[in-house]
């Protein structure tokens, strides 16, 4: 639980986010190395954070206050907020996240993308408060999108040893992840019932504007309880699409409006297809069938993830 990872292989891990965040919660570093296949989610505040060497691995980490590398990864996947993202020399890697200044990309980086931060929990807030990346519930604009290469733009401002400011560099078009590839994630931690009421879905959306960049007058962004999910109760009965419903109506950050509404669209599709069950009059012979159909291909969509080992570890975590 002190928030460092060597060399895990097909592994889970969960930390939980801390009860009460505070200054000394995020004080130490997270340290992921080494690690294959793995999945690992740590839940809390940090000074800083690095993911090197690893492959085939979910990241998802609590806000950091400082600085997030990423180094020498291979097809891993690294949720987080922090003040400034760096990547150097990583294959087909993807990052989503806030940030309040661009990512750099450092080195040799191929086929790696950048998406918005996908994900909410318990406590989440307060620690984003804590690390200076939220204030009262207002932030910066996300500059998730607007990554810059420092070698590919180096040559462009100056020669080496006379480097420009950051903000000579010209950002290059980064490889987003496309909206249709876009989902928020749930997490392994149960949220209560104080929580769940201040997920208030509403149809309202106030969003960034339509290009997923803020707005160029806008200097800072409000974002509620609510992010224009789709409107059902709060105390719905429990699902899948209820899950992805209240994920969306707890992401601390808004969501640029096509992400949004590719999301939008799967719930749609979820509960369009639980409509038309529901009104099929099928009989609890065909239910039963229907159910073990769908129970069987969803077993195999997780062996095809290779999300099985990841469900049993945090059964017994």
């Amino acid at each position: 639980d002190d928030g460092s990872y060597w060399n895990l292989h097909r592994s889970t891990v969960l930390l939980r986010p801390s009860p009460t965040p505070s200054t000394s919660s995020s004080s130490s570093d997270l340290i992921v190395s080494g690690c294959t296949a793995s999945t690992i989610y740590a839940l809390r505040g940090f000074a800083n954070s690095t993911v090197s060497r690893c492959a085939d691995t979910v990241v998802v980490a609590g806000p950091t206050r400082g600085v997030l590398r990423v180094v020498d990864c291979d097809r891993c996947t690294v949720v987080a907020a922090a003040r400034r993202i760096v990547m150097t020399n990583c294959l087909e890697t993807t990052v989503l996240c806030y940030t309040p200044r661009p990512p750099v990309w450092v080195g040799d980086n191929r086929s790696c993308k950048f998406g918005p931060h996908n994900v909410a929990y318990e406590g989440l807030r307060e620690q984003l408060e804590e690390a200076g990346l939220m204030e009262g519930g207002s932030y910066g604009p996300n500059m998730w999108n607007a990554a810059v290469d420092i070698d590919r733009n180096f040559g462009q401002h100056g020669a080496p040893g006379s480097p420009k400011g950051e903000e000579d560099i010209v950002p290059f078009s980064t490889i987003t992840v496309p909206p249709p590839e876009f989902n928020v994630r749930p997490l392994p931690v149960a949220p209560t019932a104080e929580y769940r009421l201040t997920l208030s879905p509403s149809p309202r959306n106030a969003l960034s504007s339509p290009s997923g960049r803020p707005p160029n007058d806008e200097n800072t962004h409000s974002n509620g309880r609510n992010n224009g999910s789709p409107a059902s109760s709060s105390s719905a009965a429990p699902g899948p699409a209820n899950i992805y419903t209240h994920i969306l109506a707890g992401l601390p950050y808004k969501l640029p409006p096509d992400y949004h509404a590719s999301v939008h669209a799967r719930l749609s599709r979820v509960a369009s297809i639980r409509s038309k069950i529901a009104a099929s009059g099928l009989s609890g012979a065909d239910l039963a069938r229907l159910e073990h159909e769908i129970d069987v291909g969803f077993k195999g969509w997780l062996v095809g993830r290779g999300e099985v080992q990841t469900i049993t570890d945090l059964m017994h975590s």
